[in-house]
């Protein structure tokens, strides 16, 4: 199918107006899927897959053009435009991640109907670099090929870089860390409790998130976030939300169906515990089984969260995950020894070091992603306090906001110590301590990951 072609068979309805003096994709640097077919013209570049049934329609199409303003206001401005002149049946949340280079990226899913009553799957994504809007539009007309090739399209976009981004603009600006604030964790309160589990059997455990587990010969997976403060009524706003800003990014679920049941359960330890079953739709309209215990124990909650691609996949998962739930067990914090303040002005300062980062996730895109190698950070105050970011870290005037970045990501975010001579990294968002040797000669080495000081 030629660009002439796509056009005149309306998969691609309409562009925004800036798109008619775009100088084609040359801004964005890709590498063509395996088994796909490049096609560039002066506004634009297709790829299709070489080889599709009669009557099947798949395609990649990328285009930049001069910015016009902020990432959301022309997202929300191309969006609309591609879908003008189609009848919009459902629309996914808008979604967000950052690639490599630290672009920020802006996605939406949507199924749409055509004037000749056919439907379009469409996935949009665009990012903004410091001289172009970068778009790209992958449509399908069905759920099953609009699923087949995002294995593909999850593979381009975590490879995909741009032209014009000096990677300069990935490093955070060095500068003196605040030391000022006292330690803790949001509103001050120490974490007191932790959640004891066994693993699911037949597991992978993710090298980058210490409490995500994949399980073997199924398309299911299961999370622990560990205990944190809340305020209010958590369970009547779990029963409302879903708390599913606790949730992350790779896991948060979309387009929920229907009303999730909730039902009390039991947990050693827990003041209370209720497990919410729902299904999430997304494109094509499969269900997305859906488990989420919430587990409350004083002014602490945390949150067990397992799902599945089908129903299949939940049902072989099942025994697993029942076996993992019944080892629950909530336990008091251990009390971490003092930190002197020798040793904390002895390992103050920012880190960086270079680690695997989930890249390929497509929001709400079904389909396995990958992991690319990203900048990542370490920052300590000289009191005990520690936080974690990939990409950059933002210093505003040479100083790092501890209590700003634990509001804003508390499951990056943690205290440290120095106990019978090794550092002790506590993060909210994981289970066990981090333990390693202190810093020497400015590196500091974390999961095989060596950080160099700035």
């Amino acid at each position: 199918m030629t660009l002439a072609t796509l056009v005149c068979c309306v998969t691609l309805i309409a562009l925004p107006a800036q798109a008619q003096d775009s100088d084609g994709a040359t801004n964005q640097i890709i590498q063509v899927p395996a088994g796909w077919s490049r096609e560039n013209a002066a506004w634009a570049t297709l790829l299709t897959p070489n080889a599709l049934p009669e009557g099947s329609s798949v395609q990649i199409i990328l285009w930049s053009y001069p910015p016009s303003g902020d990432l959301r206001t022309q997202f929300e401005q191309a969006f609309t435009a591609l879908m003008s002149g189609q009848r919009i049946l459902k629309t996914g949340k808008l979604g967000s991640e950052r690639t490599a280079q630290g672009v920020e990226m802006l996605a939406r899913t949507a199924e749409v109907q055509l004037a000749n009553a056919s439907h379009l799957y469409h996935y949009c994504v665009a990012a903004a670099t410091p001289s172009s809007f970068d778009v790209l539009l992958y449509s399908a007309n069905s759920p099953e090929l609009f699923d087949r090739y995002a294995r593909d399209l999850k593979q381009l976009i975590a490879t995909r870089q741009f032209a014009d981004l000096n990677p300069s603009t990935a490093v955070p600006p060095a500068g003196a860390v605040d030391t000022q604030r006292n330690p803790g964790s949001i509103g001050g309160a120490a974490q007191t409790h932790v959640l004891r589990y066994t693993p699911p059997a037949n597991a992978f455990k993710s090298s980058v998130q210490a409490d995500d587990f994949s399980l073997n010969g199924t398309n299911a997976s299961v999370q622990i976030y560990q205990f944190r403060p809340f305020n209010g009524d958590i369970v009547q706003t779990f029963q409302r939300t879903l708390l599913r800003d606790w949730i992350g990014p790779m896991h948060q679920e979309e387009n929920v169906g229907g009303q999730p049941t909730f039902q009390r359960v039991t947990v050693a330890g827990a003041d209370a515990a209720i497990a919410a079953t729902f299904n999430e739709y997304r494109v094509g309209g499969l269900p997305h089984p859906h488990n989420r215990i919430l587990i409350v124990k004083g002014n602490e909650a945390a949150i067990v969260d397992a799902s599945a691609g089908t129903v299949q996949g939940w049902q072989m998962a099942l025994p697993r995950l029942s076996e993992m739930a019944s080892t629950l067990k909530v336990e008091g914090a251990p009390a971490a020894a003092p930190l002197s303040i020798e040793a904390g002005n002895r390992i103050a300062g920012l880190y960086q070091g270079m680690k695997a980062k989930y890249t390929a996730a497509m929001m709400n895109i079904t389909g396995a992603g990958s992991y690319q190698t990203a900048l990542h950070f370490y920052v300590f105050s000289g009191n005990g306090r520690v936080y974690r970011a990939y990409d950059k870290l933002e210093a505003p005037g040479g100083r790092f906001d501890f209590d700003a970045a634990e509001r804003r990501d508390p499951r990056n975010s943690g205290s440290y110590t120095v106990d019978g001579g090794k550092l002790v990294i506590k993060m909210r968002g994981e289970n066990e301590p981090i333990v390693t040797d202190p810093p020497k000669d400015g590196v500091l080495t974390i999961y095989q990951v060596a950080y160099k000081k700035q």
